[in-house]
This record gives C-alpha cells, structure tokens and sequence, in this order.
C-alpha cells in the first residue's frame, strides 16, 4: 500500500489521458493563480520564487522563464539532475537547481516573493508539517501557495485508504489530521531514496492536516488567505481533498 501514483492509474488507458489531462489543466492553474497576485515585472526589482520539492524543476523553470528569479528545491538526485539539464538547456541564467530538504530549507538561500509548495505538503510528517508552516511563513515576503492534499472529517479516503480523523500535540495546540502510508514496512532506507521517487524520502508515514489548522497557522503568521482553487470541476469531483490554498502576507 505504499505511494505509487504511477500504478494506481496504469489499470486503463482512459485513466491514463485523464491523468496526463489533468495534470497539465493543474499545472496551468497553480502557474495563473500565481501571476493573478504577483506581476513578474514590477517597476523596481525582480520577483523571486521558491519551489519548494520541485522535482524535476518544472515551475522553477517556468518561472525563471517568466522572468522571475528562481530557486528550485530537491532532494533527490535523480530529479536534481533532471531539473539541471532542462535548466542548461533552456539556458536560464536566474534559475538555480539546488539539492536540500524542505523541511530544513538552507538558510543562505534567503527569503522569497512567492514560496510555493506545490504536491508536498502532504508528504510530511507530524510535526515536520507544523514547523514547515512556521519556517515558510518567515520566507514568504508577500505569497504563499501550498497545492496539497488536507484532511477532512467527511473524507475517509483517498488517492488510498487514511486512518480515521485523530488529534495531534504540537506547542501547546492541538491540530486535527490523517495519516497516511507512504512506505511499506520493511521498506529499507537506501529504497525510500529510490523508489517510488513520489513518496517521501525517508518518514514512513505522513499525516495530512485538516485545511482549517494549516489556515489558522498561517493566518496567525500573518497571512491571510485569498484564493482556494481547483483546475477544474472534474478534478475537484476526482480530488475533493486537494485545492490550492492560496496567502498573501497582511500589509
């Protein structure tokens, strides 16, 4: 029962053009949402992103080609490598391919315009997710955009089966989730790094917080949230659990 996106919908071809269908309609979402609360060329500098768990490096990339100064993170080296021919190939100079955990983003990379968390968020950890939260709310100058998967009293299921709704105890407060398997038991450390390259990395469970608890934590941040968004109506009938979350800092 581990995360393999890729053979969940190998079972019919029909699942494989919406699958590719639907990735690319999400793709062009979370890159309009995007430029809906950011101009990329403002009059005084340029505006700079983080892609937080890039993978291959495709809105890092996207966005460097938009002008944008960019920082793609990955932690696996097969997607890092991935990332940095795309990027030599396309030539783009303001894109930086950097390998590192998100859940300890390096310090030397700074802080960012947008921070951006797009199908990660959900791979974390109790209480990673909550200190994750805290970390890109001190990063974010102006955005932030988590596409994620959250957990909801009326959802039991999902891409595969979660636990029941259960409470958890991080600094003093109480937050509301789901967890979910992400590696078999068993499953070596040396083959959580390798395969299936979209689970993640070495935790052998995530927990999928309720969406009430992530916005109340940002909020208290000092982000407020501005937009919650599906690609579609079909995505969001297929995928009720993932919108993209959408925060702009309090000014």
């Amino acid at each position: 029962m581990r995360l393999d996106k890729l053979a969940l919908i190998r079972s019919s071809g029909r699942n494989q053009r919406w699958f590719v269908i639907s990735a690319a309609i999400h793709i062009v979402a979370i890159v309009g949402l995007i430029l809906l609360f950011t101009p990329l060329k403002p009059t005084t500098r340029t505006v700079s992103l983080i892609d937080l768990g890039c993978l291959e490096g495709l809105f890092a990339i996207e966005f460097a080609r938009l002008g944008a100064e960019t920082v793609g993170l990955e932690i696996r080296d097969v997607h890092v490598t991935k990332a940095k021919f795309a990027r030599d190939v396309l030539k783009l100079e303001n894109c930086a391919i950097v390998r590192g955990d998100m859940r300890s983003i390096p310090h030397e990379l700074g802080n960012f315009d947008v921070v951006l968390c797009a199908g990660v968020f959900y791979h974390l950890d109790f209480p990673d997710s909550v200190r994750f939260l805290r970390d890109i709310a001190k990063r974010a100058r102006d955005l932030i955009v988590i596409d994620s998967h959250f957990a909801y009293p009326h959802i039991d299921t999902s891409v595969l089966p979660l636990s029941s709704m259960r409470p958890y105890q991080f600094g003093g407060r109480t937050f509301m989730g789901r967890e979910w398997l992400e590696h078999e038991v068993g499953t070596s450390e040396t083959e959580k790094k390798s395969v299936p390259v979209w689970a993640s990395i070495d935790n052998p469970k995530s927990v999928w917080l309720e969406e009430r608890d992530v916005v109340g934590e940002l909020y208290e941040a000092g982000f407020h949230p501005v937009a919650r968004r599906f690609p579609s109506p079909e995505y969001e009938r297929n995928n009720p659990d993932r919108p993209t979350l959408v925060f702009k800092r309090a000014r």
